[in-house]
């Protein structure tokens, strides 16, 4: 926008334009979304930017909440295979044992 509106002539910014693939229409909507967020966002927008957040964190804590129930039984799960790898060590050593007998 800056380097469009320092070119003095219509030819220079048609080629400036042309040169890029835009059209001035193209400008014009640039200059109009700037300038909506230069005055911020109106009522509407915020109360539905604050519902969008609320749903937001109540999603992220259930996510949580499931994220720490998983881990549990991750753990317990890493506790038995080891319990039950454990006894199978124990008990092929034993049968080797008796066989050795």
């Amino acid at each position: 926008m800056i380097e469009f509106s320092g070119l003095d002539t219509e030819e220079k910014r048609g080629e400036f334009l042309r040169s890029r693939g835009l059209h001035t229409d193209h400008l014009e909507a640039w200059k109009k979304s700037m300038q909506a967020g230069l005055v911020g966002p109106d009522d509407e927008s915020k109360k539905a930017s604050r519902a969008e957040i609320s749903e937001l964190k109540a999603r992220n804590r259930e996510l949580e909440r499931d994220l720490r129930r998983k881990d549990r039984a991750l753990a317990e799960t890493t506790a038995l295979l080891v319990v039950c790898t454990a006894a199978f060590d124990s008990s092929r050593r034993s049968r080797a044992a008796k066989a050795k007998t």
